[in-house]
Parts: C-alpha cells; sequence; structure tokens
C-alpha cells in the first residue's frame, strides 16, 4: 500500500486505528525519515480551521513521553496529522497483556 500525500510522505502500511482516526506508518520521501500519519476520521463533518487550530496547539507540545506532530496536510478531503514515529508496542496491547505500569 504505498500512496504519497502531499507530494512529501509515503504512506506505506496501516498501522493502527482508533475512535479519532487511522493511523498509517509513512516515510517523509526527502528526509528518509518514518513519520506517522493520522487520517483524522472528523474530517467531513469538522471544519478545517478547528481542525488547524488543534494541530498547531499539538505541535507546540514537546515532551519526551508524547510523540513529535510535525505538519497538517489535507488531500482528498481527508486531514492528516504527521508526527514522530515511535517503535514499540501500542499502550492498548501493553495492558490487554496484564502489564501493570508504575505510578510515577
Amino acid at each position: 500500500m504505498s500512496q504519497i500525500v502531499a507530494g512529501i510522505y509515503e504512506i506505506q502500511q496501516k498501522i493502527g486505528s482508533g475512535g479519532g482516526g487511522i493511523v498509517y506508518l509513512g516515510r517523509h520521501l526527502r528526509l528518509e525519515k518514518q513519520v506517522v500519519l493520522k487520517a483524522d476520521k472528523r474530517t467531513l463533518n469538522t471544519k478545517p480551521e478547528i481542525l488547524r487550530r488543534e494541530v498547531d496547539m499539538l505541535k507546540e507540545l514537546s515532551h519526551q513521553y508524547i510523540p513529535q506532530v510535525y505538519d497538517f496536510v489535507q488531500e482528498n478531503g481527508i486531514t492528516y496529522t504527521v508526527m514522530d514515529y515511535i517503535e514499540g508496542r501500542s499502550f492498548d496491547k501493553i495492558l490487554e497483556a496484564g502489564y501493570r505500569l508504575p505510578q510515577p
């Protein structure tokens, strides 16, 4: 499943989905860097300005435990948020396995 978004990002495969959207593993073509593209499910009923404002707030966040948001693109009626790819298991899989996280 190779698809180019905004002429910059190549979607390589679907890696998950949830209430907010579908998450794809991708690659920034010029930087040769793995990224995540989240296709927002609200696109059809939410004004683009609202999604843009949300992404603008997220991209200002910087913390070691959250992915850095890089970009916001719209193509073919779909809004994508582009962020860091963090390798590992998804949080729901960790919880399903019965692992308990320490409070701190």
